[in-house]
């Protein structure tokens, strides 16, 4: 590469690597006093397990907990952006429904046209529940990118279901599942799809505050809840280490810095303009006591459905779906004991502000700038 060449693109590299840091600095001022987002609807949805189908599992201390992004099918055009038909993508969700084996699955981008679909299979709906079929008003007024999480009914007994609006221009919100499970531990399961890519990162953190501030001053914790967990496509699009950066400081750990499982959900089965990502994430509040403990993590949704004549392969979707199994902890520092309180009349702001102090320091900005500048380098972009 030519000398000059080599000068404009660690410039250019340079100026890239600043911008995002400076980003990450406009929203790293002190967390202003906790405003919950608003509560558009609650509803309850309850497993009535067939007589015909099968007992309740025989092991409810183990919990699978999974996160797809079905890209929703374009209305109005006969084939979606993989050159598949809108008949054989919903034909390949419901086949990929029936052959996984998890008891709790955060979908996005799903319609009323693939539940509908999903509904009229006798062996989904022997086996699963869901919590799209009770909020068909809410969303004829969101009318795109749904969220909605179907739950197996050997597994949980109950849901009580909250949707909560997100600041957005795209119409996304919070789906929170309150979950008794048929052994009677309670468990918190956010299903969520923030604001799309052409919105920039900065509404995306915007919504990753909304959903913390609806954590903290709903004071879920208080519930004494056996897990919470936030799950579903994030659409962070800076590199991860910055990404991560930011899902530390809302909150959060993810699943797969835990478990060491770094692996990209998109811009791997199809070619993109883009470095694969890990769009898709399942996280556990980072100061919670948890009763459960991620043991393992996988991929699903590999399988192509075709290969067109020009040798290229179809899938479902252009993500790949997320999995975390958990275990309930037997008396392990990270169960909560009987005799232990809970402190309910903390106000928020102090709460707000002992969690600030447990979260974990971001590097400074001329060190993450120079981060960002040696990744590029690394990654063969300069």
């Amino acid at each position: 590469m030519k000398p000059k060449c080599i000068l404009f693109t660690c410039i250019y590299s340079y100026l890239l690597s600043f911008v995002e840091a400076t980003a990450l600095d406009a929203v790293e001022d002190e967390f202003e006093l906790r405003v919950s987002p608003p509560e558009l609807l609650r509803y309850t949805v309850s497993s009535e397990i067939p007589q015909d189908y099968h007992d309740i599992s025989p092991n409810l201390n183990d919990i699978s907990i999974a996160t797809y992004n079905v890209d929703e099918y374009k209305q109005g055009q006969q084939e979606n952006d993989q050159g598949l038909s809108e008949d054989e993508r919903i034909n390949a969700l419901v086949k990929l429904l029936l052959q996984v084996d998890f008891d709790i699955i955060c979908l996005q981008e799903m319609s009323f046209t693939i539940l509908k679909r999903f509904m009229i299979e006798p062996r989904i709906v022997a086996q699963w529940t869901n919590s799209g079929e009770q909020n068909k008003l809410l969303m004829d007024v969101f009318r795109k990118r749904h969220v909605m999480t179907f739950y197996r009914k050997n597994k949980v007994k109950e849901a009580q279901v909250s949707i909560i609006e997100l600041s957005s221009q795209d119409g996304r919100y919070l789906e929170v599942s309150q979950i008794r499970l048929w052994n009677e531990k309670i468990i918190t399961i956010l299903n969520v799809h923030l604001e799309s890519m052409s919105y920039g990162d900065k509404r995306r953190h915007s919504q990753l505050k909304e959903i913390y501030n609806y954590v903290d001053v709903e004071d879920l914790k208080s519930r004494r809840p056996s897990l919470i967990v936030l799950a579903g496509d994030l659409n962070l699009s800076q590199p991860d280490e910055v990404a991560d950066t930011f899902v530390e400081k809302y909150g959060w750990t993810d699943s797969a810095m835990t478990l060491d499982f770094m692996k990209p959900t998109w811009g791997v089965l199809y070619p993109c303009h883009f470095e694969p990502t890990r769009f898709d994430r399942i996280l556990t509040l980072y100061n919670h006591k948890s009763e459960y403990n991620a043991q393992s993590m996988g991929l699903w949704g590999h399988d192509s459905i075709y290969t067109n004549a020009s040798g290229q392969n179809r899938y479902v979707s252009d993500h790949l779906g997320v999995s975390v199994m958990f275990s309930l902890s037997h008396g392990g520092s990270n169960a909560i004991k009987a005799t232990e309180t809970v402190e309910t009349n903390v106000e928020p702001q102090s709460r707000q502000m002992q969690v600030r102090e447990e979260l974990p320091k971001i590097p400074p900005t001329k060190e993450r700038r120079f981060t960002h500048f040696l990744r590029r380098l690394s990654c063969g972009l300069i």
